[in-house]
């Protein structure tokens, strides 16, 4: 995941892209990427009322339970 971002960041840079823009989208790819399979995860707990797992993303996460 990161190897690719990267390679694409620097496509983006020889294409003339501005150094600015190359760097919002590393941080928002992976950013993305990076948050992706655990919010899948939490929305898969929330309909399913798994609170244990709910619990250990609201832990790792810091986030309210309420």
């Amino acid at each position: 995941m990161r190897q690719h971002t990267l390679e694409q960041a620097r496509r983006m840079l020889a294409a003339g892209r501005s150094p600015e823009e190359v760097l919002e989208f590393l941080a928002a790819t992976l950013t993305n990427r990076l948050i992706h399979a655990p919010s899948q995860r939490l929305r898969e707990a929330a309909e399913s009322g798994d609170e244990r797992i709910i619990g250990a993303i609201a832990d790792i996460y810091h986030l309210d339970r309420d």
